[in-house]
């Protein structure tokens, strides 16, 4: 039995160290993940004016600041699979192992949940049968038609979320694997439960919308906030591997959200300018 025990102590030693070798910047990526998470939730775009004056009303015409966020902010999110798709092609050359991580964003993105997903809908008040097996473009082309921003509308390439496309697209398409995993798991995906809640209690609470025209935002708050888990750990392996490939990811994130939170602006200030001038303070402190 001795023996035995000392041959699982040192097969147990070989592996750590084997693992110590192939992931020898493991503790740094585990800080830089933690850093970043933390600066994400503090930053400015989670406490933006203009998300804490939609959720608590304070535009004068709720119902013309429903359409531009909805037209605006659709213009870059209705390629939301397509950056995905980017993201995973730089993946698979840098570091094709780790592809995986990200296929349970794609699976979702088309509709498909657990039972125990469903059921947390439910008790929200979201009928499963609006959301399951429905593909979240579905979804939110619902919520568009019901706000009355057509598919045409997107050809105008001037809009205030045409040209933040245009940025955010050349962002993408300069990022090297490990910063594109952290404009996409830190930049987007973790911002988009905070970012949702304010949009959906604005809806609920300051507009005479049926809330089955915009279960796409519940969803995204109740459900799918483990993706940025799943882009977050690709993006951790990745660091733990090839620190020097991942050296500009914190400032390549803090770009991003810099340029989200000027799109807000902008979006704040255009709504306003449409509803004669009236002006929404929102508040410095965080809502949520």
């Amino acid at each position: 039995m001795s023996i035995n025990l000392s041959l699982v102590v040192i097969v147990s030693s070989v592996i750590a160290q084997s693992e110590d070798a192939q992931f020898p910047f493991r503790a740094e990526a585990t800080k830089v993940v933690k850093d970043l998470t933390d600066e994400v939730a503090a930053s400015t775009l989670l406490h933006h004016p203009f998300l804490q004056c939609f959720a608590t009303g304070g535009y004068v015409d709720m119902n013309l600041a429903t359409h531009e966020f909805a037209l605006n902010h659709y213009a870059y999110s209705r390629n939301f699979l397509k950056y995905l798709q980017s993201v995973k092609d730089k993946l698979a050359k840098a570091s094709p192992e780790d592809v995986h991580l990200l296929s349970e964003n794609m699976k979702e993105e088309m509709g498909n949940y657990e039972e125990e997903d469903l059921k947390t809908l439910e008790e929200h008040g979201v009928r499963r049968d609006l959301v399951d097996k429905k593909a979240h473009a579905k979804l939110i082309r619902h919520f568009l038609d019901t706000v009355g921003v057509k598919s045409e509308d997107f050809e105008n390439t001037n809009t205030i979320g045409a040209v933040f496309t245009r940025d955010i697209l050349k962002m993408y398409d300069e990022a090297n694997a490990c910063e594109a995993l952290a404009i996409i798991g830190f930049a987007i995906e973790q911002t988009v439960a905070s970012l949702y809640q304010f949009i959906w209690d604005g809806l609920k609470s300051h507009t005479t919308m049926n809330p089955d025209d915009f279960v796409f935002f519940p969803l995204h708050i109740l459900v799918d906030d483990g993706h940025a888990d799943h882009l977050k750990n690709a993006f951790h392996a990745l660091y733990s591997r090839d620190k020097e490939q991942c050296k500009n990811a914190p400032s390549v994130v803090r770009a991003v959200l810099d340029r989200r939170s000027q799109m807000l602006t902008d979006l704040k200030a255009h709504i306003e300018t449409l509803s004669g001038g009236k002006v929404c303070e929102g508040t410095t402190s965080p809502a949520h």
